[in-house]
């Protein structure tokens, strides 16, 4: 889903359309505020919203990006939004595009250096501006299934990881069970467990799942 903040209505319609014709799902915000309000989910357990409250997002499985103006008309500035993402920790997924029409070198090096994908200075062609968004879509897709692998490997207990290890090792039951001092029907019960909680069917899968998020087996034992 890409995300477009900003306070210029022609400009808003214009970056929308263009992303309609690229068929990008796409929402489009006058204000931080705005976007705020409907996409940020704060922890009910804290009554404040300023730095520090928990909050969530409603991550696309697709990859997520906004196009941020850096100088918005009301009270929360492009830049204030961008480091509340930021101490949100949820730049690895919603990748920023910073726009403006000041060339601030010092802003832009501070913005990348933060975490943005990139700084843009107006005017851009909305067609190459698109082009790194659909390069941070992809980026963001891949970063998000990447937390969906290390989430399910989170829930594995330390034997299963011990398990698994082995099996991406090529080892059978019967020698796994032997490496670990279990039986064989224990290492049967925790491959089953394993294949659930990581929601695969063979071990080919899981490989390819560690593979395709540059997991190296190694780490799957620590």
């Amino acid at each position: 889903m890409l995300h477009i903040i900003e306070d210029d209505g022609s400009v808003r319609t214009s970056l929308m359309w263009s992303a309609n014709l690229r068929k990008i799902p796409c929402a489009a915000y006058e204000n931080a505020e705005q976007f705020v309000s409907k996409m940020m989910r704060f922890d009910a357990t804290r009554s404040d919203k300023g730095p520090g409250a928990s909050a969530a997002f409603p991550y696309d499985l697709e990859g997520d990006c906004v196009i941020l103006d850096v100088h918005l008309g009301n009270k929360l500035s492009g830049v204030e939004l961008f480091h509340q993402l930021a101490e949100q920790k949820l730049l690895d997924r919603l990748l920023v595009i910073f726009v403006t029409g000041n060339a601030d070198v010092a802003l832009a090096v501070d913005a990348l250096k933060h975490g943005a994908f990139d700084f843009v200075v107006k005017p851009a062609r909305n067609e190459l501006l698109l082009d790194r968004v659909v390069e941070a879509l992809a980026q963001s897709k891949k970063a998000g299934q990447s937390s969906v692998v290390r989430q399910r490997l989170s829930k594995l207990t330390h034997r299963e990881r011990e398990v698994l290890h082995l099996m991406l090792m090529g080892k059978i039951n019967k020698v796994i069970g032997s490496e670990l001092g279990i039986s064989m029907r224990t290492v049967e019960m925790h491959r089953a467990s394993v294949f659930v909680k990581m929601k695969i069917k063979t071990p080919v899968e899981l490989a390819g799942m560690l593979f395709n998020q540059e997991i190296a087996p190694a780490c799957v034992a620590a």
